[in-house]
């Protein structure tokens, strides 16, 4: 009997206390929540994508229809920071060959990338680029992720959509 009182008495402190009021700059949190997007910035977001997305499959069935590549199902899109850069792991194997085809829906050649291996040193392979397209061209020599880093050279209030494939033989 004295057990279930003091359980109850717990209890109802606990509820007591979670009642209390809360403090006066608690609304602040509320704050850091973003709007959410207009019909215009989400129309314009698949836009880009889709482009992006377009850029990168067109280059990538062109590889693999003319030299016999395979294309993996699995694609990276998304928005460019205005500052700063993306990094997209890719799990790739020792032995293959790799294209890795990055599109964006620029055509202003003011997105770079770099390729990276496990151990986080720079692949020394140059891209081919065109506008809006970037092709790494990789035969890894240990298996793991490898990692692509994309940076947007140009801080402009347009953002920019990209979006990475790959095929291997």
């Amino acid at each position: 009997m004295k057990a279930a009182i003091l359980v109850t008495t717990v209890a109802l402190a606990i509820f007591a206390i979670a009642q209390e009021k809360a403090p006066e700059n608690a609304d602040r949190d509320f704050e850091k929540v973003p709007e959410a997007p207009s019909p215009e910035q989400i129309a314009a977001r698949e836009a880009g994508i889709l482009t992006a997305s377009t850029n990168a499959l067109s280059v990538a069935h062109q590889i693999a229809a003319s030299q016999g590549y395979r294309r993996r199902d699995a694609v990276w899109t998304g928005q460019l920071p205005a500052e700063g850069f993306t990094i997209i792991p890719l799990q790739l194997y020792a032995g293959n060959d790799y294209y890795v085809v990055l599109g964006s829906d620029t055509a202003d050649g003011t997105v770079s990338a770099a390729a990276f291996d496990p151990e986080r040193m720079l692949i020394k392979t140059a891209p081919d680029s065109a506008p809006g397209k970037m092709v790494f061209h990789i035969t890894p020599k240990i298996s793991g992720p490898h990692y692509f880093r994309i940076h947007h050279g140009k801080a402009e209030h347009k953002p920019t959509h990209c979006a990475m494939t790959y095929i291997y033989r």
